[in-house]
This record gives C-alpha cells, sequence and structure tokens, in this order.
C-alpha cells in the first residue's frame, strides 16, 4: 500500500473510531454528528464504507468542534503501540525459532536411532513377525 493510500485509510479509520466516541460520550445519533458537522448523514455512510475520502476540513470540524485529538495524534499512539507490540512479538519469535531449533534436533536424534534399531524390518510382514517374537520373549 502506497503512503497515501495508508493515510487515507488511517483518516478513515480515524473518523469511524470517532463516530464511535461521539455516540458514546455525547450519545449523539449519526444524523446529530452530520447536522453538526454541515454534511448530510449519507455523506458519513459513504466516508464510513471508504467510497468517499475524509476530507480535511471535515476532520478539523470533528477535532475542533468535539475536541477530539487528530488523525496525527491517533497515528502516533498507534504507531507507539504497534512498534512496542512488534518488539514483544520479535522476542517470541526469537524464542519460538530456539524451542524450534531444538525439537528439529530432537526429532533427527530419534529418527536417527529408530532407522538403525528398526533397520532390518523392510515390510509390514516383517514388523509383524518382530512383534510376535519380542512379545512371546517377555
Amino acid at each position: 500500500m502506497d503512503r497515501d493510500k495508508e493515510v487515507e485509510e488511517l483518516n478513515r479509520q480515524w473518523f469511524i473510531d470517532a463516530l464511535l466516541k461521539i455516540k458514546s460520550m455525547h450519545r449523539h445519533t449519526q444524523e446529530a454528528i452530520a447536522e453538526n458537522l454541515g454534511v448530510t448523514q449519507p455523506m458519513i455512510s459513504r466516508i464510513k464504507g471508504g467510497t468517499v475520502k475524509v476530507p480535511r476540513g471535515l476532520i478539523d470540524k470533528v477535532v475542533e468542534f468535539y475536541k477530539l485529538d487528530s488523525p496525527e495524534a491517533y497515528q502516533a499512539d498507534f504507531t507507539k503501540e504497534y512498534s512496542s507490540v512488534k518488539e514483544e512479538e520479535a522476542s517470541y519469535l526469537s524464542t519460538i525459532k530456539i524451542r524450534y531449533k531444538m525439537l528439529e534436533s530432537n526429532f533427527m536424534d530419534i529418527k536417527r536411532e529408530l532407522e538403525t534399531t528398526y533397520s532390518f524390518i523392510a515390510t509390514l510382514e516383517e514388523f509383524n513377525a518382530y512383534l510376535k517374537t519380542d512379545l512371546n520373549h517377555k
């Protein structure tokens, strides 16, 4: 995704999040929000659906009228949270890689052991015969 599309999508997500905050904090309907911002309710629906970009002027009205953080502040918080998640994921990934290598090594050891222990068994018939003799000795 190129940078313009990324910013456009972040603005749309911010707008949707802002609408949810406004609805819960102010108990405004989408129609009331549209009226306060000087747009139509269908316009808000199109923005939410992604068919229309969020105009910068509308973003500014939302920030000013409802005293919310701008998309840039929203993005900075998201980026900060995302980077800490990435560091945590890198730590987990490192641990998983180490454990995978240990399991792989153990598996190869078991495979080598089984190949030499049962190398004389070539067919299912030979395996059944081996089991019968082994059980008879016990």
